[in-house]
């Protein structure tokens, strides 16, 4: 419930920001502060769809989802990229606009009040964002917190440029431009931290650390272990071997709480299965059977 209500703060932050933005931009004939007030605006969207991916990522798991609903928020991941991807081709569009057709812009101290407030704002929200998102191991909320972090950057960029811009016309879209090309680079990254989720990359060497220290400290040998990423989760399939003369019945039984302990004491963990390496075949296929 924290990562919704941090990611509803979010829309309404935004939603401010947009607004006066816009405002201080038609009046200031600034590309720049357009610029970031697309920005803004993309945000909102951007904000409403994470929200709603980690809503729906949250159902629990069902007869049709049986490893639950995380991927929701990986999708909703990667329409964001999307999004944060056109709007960058606008900002460099708008940008090449102004080199063409350069303005002289209105020094207004009202838009340069507005750019230091969004940058204030956008901090305060990307580091409640980012810290919430790294305590609940939430992907969507992180990547939020990162573009807030980016808004920071850009609106003192918007920042310098109104206030120095009078001194070189073309100083505004070269930042609206340094702007664009910054949010297509962020788009980048985003997107390729979503592809990897979607196509079951592996969780990380951090994580099957987590589960090899697990079975460590009962004494387990570990063959194998591969992971997938699941959106805020991943899941493993782990290879152990056990003691050749322990019984299928007692065999079982441990395989179960070590599954049990796994997903108890890994959060991030939705989901693992435990197999045996044994020379024995047969208690194999039981040991299968009886789970």
């Amino acid at each position: 419930m924290k990562t919704e209500r941090v990611a509803l703060t979010g829309i309404f932050v935004n939603l401010l920001l947009f607004a006066l933005k816009l405002v201080i931009g038609i009046f200031s004939r600034s590309y720049a502060v357009l610029a970031d007030a697309v920005n803004s605006g993309s945000d909102i969207f951007a904000s409403s769809i994470n929200y709603a991916g980690i809503r729906i990522s949250k159902k629990p798991k069902d007869k049709t989802h049986p490893y639950g609903h995380y991927k929701v928020e990986v999708l909703t991941g990667l329409i964001v990229t999307i999004i944060i991807f056109l709007s960058a081709l606008y900002i460099i569009y708008k940008a090449f606009i102004g080199f063409t057709q350069p303005t002289i812009l209105q020094h207004s101290y009202v838009a340069l009040g507005i750019m230091a407030f969004s940058a204030i704002m956008n901090e305060i929200s990307a580091r409640v964002k980012l810290k919430v998102g790294k305590k609940e191991n939430s992907l969507a909320l992180i990547a939020d917190g990162t573009h807030s972090r980016i808004d920071v950057l850009t609106s003192a960029a918007v920042f310098i440029g109104i206030l120095f811009s009078r001194f070189w016309i073309y100083l505004d879209p070269l930042i609206a431009l340094i702007v664009g090309v910054w949010v297509l680079f962020q788009a980048f990254l985003l997107g390729r931290e979503a592809f990897h989720n979607l196509i079951d990359a592996s969780a990380g060497d951090d994580k099957e650390e987590l589960i090899r220290d697990v079975l460590k400290r009962r004494k387990l040998e570990v063959v194998n272990i591969k992971t997938q990423r699941r959106g805020v989760k991943f899941s493993a399939d782990v290879k152990i071997i056990l003691p050749p003369k322990m019984k299928v019945q007692d065999a079982a039984k441990k395989i179960k709480k070590l599954e049990h302990a796994l997903v108890t004491k890994i959060k991030p963990l939705s989901h693992v299965d435990i197999s045996i390496k044994d020379a024995d075949l047969r208690k194999k296929k039981l040991v299968e059977k009886l789970k």
